[in-house]
C-alpha cells in the first residue's frame, strides 16, 4: 500500500493541481492525505476527478488559510472517526490487510498553540491499541517526536525551505503495534514542486519489498511477565540491553532494545529448562541407585 501526504500550500490553482496528478501517476497511492489544501468541499469533487479518486472526504478552510483532504481508492476501505480543524482520524481496512488507524494532522501553525499539536497526537495515540500511524506537518522540531518516528530513506533529510532555512517539518509516526503488523515498510521524501514543503511517501505491505506482511496473521511478539521481576537476573538482564547504544533514535530501536532483552530472557529460560532436565535426570538416576 502507499500513502502519499504533502502539504500543498494551496490547490487551487491548476498547477498544484497538475503536480498532484503527476505524482499520482507516478507512485500510484493508495491513500493522498493533502494539507493546507485551502479549498471548500463544493471544490473538491472536481480535484478528485482530476486525479482518479472517487472517494474523500474534507475538512473546509478557514478563512483562506487551512483546509484538509482525504482521498482513498475504492479496494480501500476508511470509516471517519474523529474531525476537527487540524486532524482527520481514520480506520483503514482492505480484503487483504489488518485494519489500522490513520491519523492525518496539521501542526498548529501559531507558535503559542503548538504545544496543542502534540497533546492532540497523545490523545490519538491512546485512543486504543490498534496498529496506529499519524502523519502530517508538525510545524516543530522537537526531540520528543523521535520516540514515535518512522524515519527516512536516503539522506536528503529535510522536507521544507523557505530558500534559506531547511527543516524536516513533515514526517510519519507510528506504535509498536503499527510496527509488528507492517515490519517492511519506506518512508520516502519527494522532490519539491509548487509548495514548500515535500511530499511524503509511506509504502508497506507489498509495494515496500516484495515481502507479504500485514496480512490477517498477526505477527507475534514478545510480552513481559510481571513475575519475572522476581527472578534475579531479569534486572541484569533489563539493564545491559538497555544501556548498550541506540542504533536508531525511532520506533525501530526501541523494538530493538525490546527483542534483544526478550531474546536474552528466552535464552536464560532455556537453559534453566535444560538444566532442570538434567537435574532431574540426575535425581532420577539417584534414585534408582538407592534401590
Amino acid at each position: 500500500m502507499n500513502i502519499l501526504v504533502w502539504n500543498v500550500q494551496g490547490i487551487g490553482n491548476r498547477w498544484t493541481s497538475n503536480a498532484l496528478l503527476s505524482y499520482v501517476k507516478k507512485i500510484s497511492p493508495d491513500i493522498v492525505f493533502l494539507l493546507e489544501s485551502k479549498l471548500l468541499a463544493y471544490q473538491v469533487p472536481g480535484l478528485a476527478r482530476k486525479v482518479g479518486f472517487s472517494n474523500f472526504y474534507c475538512v473546509d478552510r478557514v478563512g483562506l488559510s487551512g483546509g484538509l483532504v482525504l482521498f482513498w481508492k475504492d479496494h480501500v476501505m476508511v470509516k471517519i472517526n474523529y474531525v476537527a480543524r487540524f486532524y482527520i482520524d481514520a480506520l483503514i481496512s482492505s480484503p487483504d490487510f489488518l485494519s489500522w488507524r490513520f491519523s492525518g494532522i496539521y501542526g498548529d501553525p501559531n507558535p503559542t498553540q503548538r504545544k496543542n499539536t502534540w497533546d492532540l497526537m497523545q490523545r490519538l495515540y491512546f485512543v486504543d491499541d490498534s496498529p496506529w500511524i499519524c502523519c502530517g506537518d508538525v510545524n516543530e522540531i522537537l526531540d520528543k517526536s523521535e520516540k514515535f518516528d518512522l524515519g527516512f530513506e536516503g539522506d536528503d533529510c529535510f522536507t521544507w525551505s523557505n530558500g534559506n532555512v531547511f527543516e524536516r517539518l513533515d514526517r510519519f509516526f507510528g506504535n509498536i503495534s503499527w510496527l509488528e503488523t507492517f515490519p517492511d515498510y519506506s518512508v520516502k521524501h519527494q522532490e519539491f514542486f509548487c509548495s514548500d514543503h515535500k511530499p511524503l511517501l509511506l509504502s508497506f505491505g507489498n509495494n515496500a519489498s516484495g515481502n507479504h506482511c500485514g496480512k490477517v496473521k498477526r505477527v507475534s511478539c514478545f510480552h513481559f511477565e510481571h513475575a519475572w521481576c522476581e527472578d534475579p537476573g531479569c534486572g541484569d538482564i533489563i539493564s545491559s540491553n538497555w544501556l548498550r547504544p541506540l542504533g536508531d533514535l525511532g520506533l525501530t530501536g526501541l523494538l530493538d532494545h525490546i527483542d534483544s532483552c526478550g531474546a536474552h530472557w528466552k535464552a536464560l529460560k532455556e537453559s534453566e529448562k535444560k538444566l532442570n532436565i538434567l537435574l532431574d535426570k540426575e535425581e532420577s538416576f539417584g534414585d534408582r541407585e538407592a534401590r
